[in-house]
C-alpha cells in the first residue's frame, strides 16, 4: 500500500509513473527445469496483456563490481501501474506460485525519464533513474 515516503507512490515520482517507462530487472536462478519450461511457456502472454515486453533474458556479465547472477531479465512496461497490476494479476498469480516453487528471484523495478522524449521530471537530471525493491 502506498504511503507518503513510498519513492514512486507518494515521492518525488508522485504523478509521473503513468507517463515514464518502468523496467523490471529480474535476477533468477531456476532449480527445476520443469518449472522454468511452463513458467516461459505462459508467461509471455501474461505480459502482453498488461503491456510489458522482454527486451532481454540470458547469462549477466559483470562490467564493474562482484554480481555473477546466472540470468537475468530485463522487461519493459508502459508505466509502474502497468507493472504492478501485471505483478498482481490473477493471470500471472499461478506463474508467480511456480517462480517461487522453482527458483530463487531477486526483482527490482527502474522508473526512467524518457531519453528520446527531451522531458525531464521536475528533480530529475534527463536519463536519471529511481530504484524500487518488489
Amino acid at each position: 500500500m502506498p504511503t507518503a515516503h513510498h519513492p514512486i507512490h507518494g515521492g518525488i515520482l508522485a504523478g509521473l509513473e503513468s507517463w515514464m517507462p518502468t523496467y523490471l530487472i529480474t535476477e533468477v536462478e531456476w532449480h527445476n527445469a520443469e518449472k522454468s519450461k511452463e513458467y516461459h511457456t505462459k508467461s509471455g502472454s501474461t505480459l502482453e496483456k498488461y503491456g510489458g515486453k522482454t527486451l532481454g533474458a540470458g547469462p549477466a556479465q559483470a562490467v564493474e563490481g562482484d554480481w555473477h547472477p546466472p540470468r537475468v531479465v530485463l522487461v519493459e512496461f508502459p508505466n509502474m501501474d502497468s507493472l504492478q497490476t501485471w505483478y498482481r494479476s490473477a493471470e500471472y498469480a499461478p506463474l508467480l506460485r511456480l517462480r517461487h516453487e522453482g527458483a530463487t528471484t531477486v526483482k527490482m523495478a527502474a522508473v526512467d525519464a524518457p531519453e528520446h522524449s527531451g522531458l525531464s521530471p521536475p528533480g530529475f537530471e534527463r536519463g536519471q533513474s529511481r530504484l524500487a525493491r518488489m
